[in-house]
């Protein structure tokens, strides 16, 4: 935000700061104690030119500021320092789709407040294998560079806040330091390959010490390169708070890795099926069945191509720190009609059991049917986890149950669409 006016939490009428929900800026700077060309007022009635760049890889916010007292808007240069920095990841303030523009206020004031030109632009980068057989690469000349968004704010006379939109910054890295956190791995070929080969495992990042989840692809068969591109392909693409963020990949002599954010509490499976039922009491639980819901509306109705993730359970829908529910695993994605594993999740979610479990005999083995003789005796709420200790809402126990009974129909026509689970169950926030 440019001022021209002063507040109370303003140093003074006549600085540039960064603001972000709120009118006290994040950061400020007066231009008072700077240069920015020959005159530093910006109530002195001339024109000014500003641009405000988001790069995606340092994650930083940077405003340059030039006096144009000419208002000729041909053969200007951005200023080569900036006159504010900020670091700042908008992903955590901004939603999957977001309307950019320029706002101003006069306040009290009699005065006019006039963009005469603004562009905005972003310069996005990600190179995906195209066939099932991409290019190996040890050499680190070959990373990719980072994202970068820019926004460019021209002859700009008043006061104007940018909003400025994220874009995924995806990367080659070459494997052995992302184990070591940039530092070359002395271990074989094969003792690496070894290592990622017991799961998802937990790496650091060269050059930002990020912790990351690595995740190998299926080695020596064809298959396994079909995931591994279908997997790029797709969520490389995809932008939603409750999908696991494709951070990068790795392809290198034969080994085919993934690199995803890292959520810290693991995955569902632990905590509804296994010793650890205690931590997700039943808020949690509907709040992730949420969650689920609203990545999978996403997936199926508000992307540009509707994507059924056909592998969805449990295991495959990791915790962060919050115990927000992320969907991963996107290896057998495809664009497709319909599925219903989203009604198994939900049962397992409300049941605390297994889709199949042993100690149902006189089900076939089946949760889903053990469910549907509860609510053919109009009973359904029995089918309720006893760990919970019948401390839930009754309410929403009922509709997570009917919706979980509904989407796993033996007919999929008759299965709901996400946008009428939506609607008919209220499982939105």
């Amino acid at each position: 935000s440019l001022t021209l006016s002063r507040n109370d939490w303003d140093p003074d009428d006549n600085h540039v700061g960064i603001d972000v929900n709120s009118t006290s800026s994040k950061k400020i700077v007066s231009l008072s104690n700077e240069t920015a060309g020959s005159d530093s007022d910006l109530n002195n009635g001339k024109y000014w030119d500003a641009w405000v760049d988001y790069n995606g890889g340092p994650r930083q916010l940077q405003v340059f500021l030039l006096y144009n007292p000419s208002g000729n808007i041909n053969n200007i240069s951005k200023p080569q320092k900036p006159i504010l920095s900020y670091d700042i990841d908008l992903r955590e303030f901004l939603p999957e789709s977001i309307t950019v523009g320029l706002s101003a206020s006069t306040g009290f004031s009699a005065e006019t407040h006039t963009v005469h030109v603004w562009n905005f632009s972003c310069e996005y980068s990600w190179e995906i294998p195209t066939s099932a057989h991409p290019n190996d690469g040890s050499d680190e000349g070959n990373e990719k560079s980072s994202t970068s968004v820019k926004v460019i704010l021209i002859s700009v006379f008043a006061s104007v806040v940018a909003v400025v939109c994220f874009i995924f910054v995806g990367r080659w890295w070459n494997f052995r330091k992302i184990k070591r956190g940039g530092e070359e791995s002395h271990e074989s070929d094969a003792e690496l390959d070894e290592w990622f080969a017991q799961g998802p495992r937990r790496g650091i990042l060269p050059g930002t010490a990020e912790t990351v989840a690595v995740k190998k692809i299926s080695q020596g068969s064809k298959q396994g390169k079909k995931e591994y591109v279908s997997e790029v392909t797709i969520i490389s693409k995809l932008r939603h708070r409750n999908l696991v963020q494709l951070l990068g990949w790795c392809h290198e002599k034969g080994i085919l890795l993934l690199v995803y954010e890292y959520l810290p509490n693991g995955s569902l499976d632990k905590y509804i099926f296994e010793g650890q039922k205690a931590k997700l009491d039943w808020n949690r639980r509907y709040s992730i069945a949420c969650d689920i819901a609203s990545a999978l509306l996403y997936l199926h109705e508000e992307w540009d191509q509707r994507v059924v993730h056909r592998d969805v359970k449990a295991s495959n829908v990791l915790l962060d720190a919050d115990f927000n529910g992320k969907l991963g695993d996107f290896g057998l994605a495809r664009l497709m009609e319909r599925e219903s594993s989203f009604g198994a999740v939900t049962l397992a979610i409300a049941c605390g059991r297994r889709p199949l479990d042993r100690t149902l005999i006189d089900h076939n083995c089946r949760l889903v049917e053990w469910v549907w003789d509860f609510y053919g005796q109009r009973r359904v709420l029995d089918a309720a986890d006893e760990n919970l200790g019948g401390n839930f809402n009754a309410g929403e126990m009922e509709r997570l149950l009917l919706v979980g009974l509904l989407c796993s129909h033996p007919d999929p026509k008759a299965r709901p669409t996400m946008r009428e689970v939506f609607n008919f169950s209220e499982i939105r926030r």
